[in-house]
């Protein structure tokens, strides 16, 4: 395994909460993101219908979550709508996921 993903995991262990993902248990940091960093993710109409706090999350690199997909998020289900990742010696060692509105699946 590579080493950066290694501490990347275990600072996600250490510091992240849990969350799930078509019923599978995951866990990550969650962050608030600015109104322009989502502007770069969401559509402006879906914009209009988030109010504050705005959601990220950054989880480890082998983190299977994808676009599309829900995460529920104390007891909140949250369509990813933005997906980045940090790679490294051409390894994805880091992935930040940027959620839309709850509930809201498709937009």
């Amino acid at each position: 395994m590579n080493p950066l993903l290694k501490r990347i995991l275990e600072f996600v262990d250490r510091h992240g909460e849990p969350f799930t993902v078509s019923g599978t248990n995951k866990k990550g940091v969650f962050s608030n993101a600015t109104y322009a960093q989502l502007r770069n993710y969401i559509p402006d109409a879906e914009l209009n219908l988030l109010s504050p706090p705005y959601w990220i999350i950054f989880v480890a690199g082998n983190d299977s979550t994808n676009l599309g997909d829900n995460v529920v998020w104390n007891g909140t289900p949250y369509p990813v709508r933005g997906l980045m990742t940090a790679r490294w010696r051409a390894g994805v060692i880091a992935k930040l996921l940027v959620l839309g509105a709850p509930g809201i699946v498709e937009f």
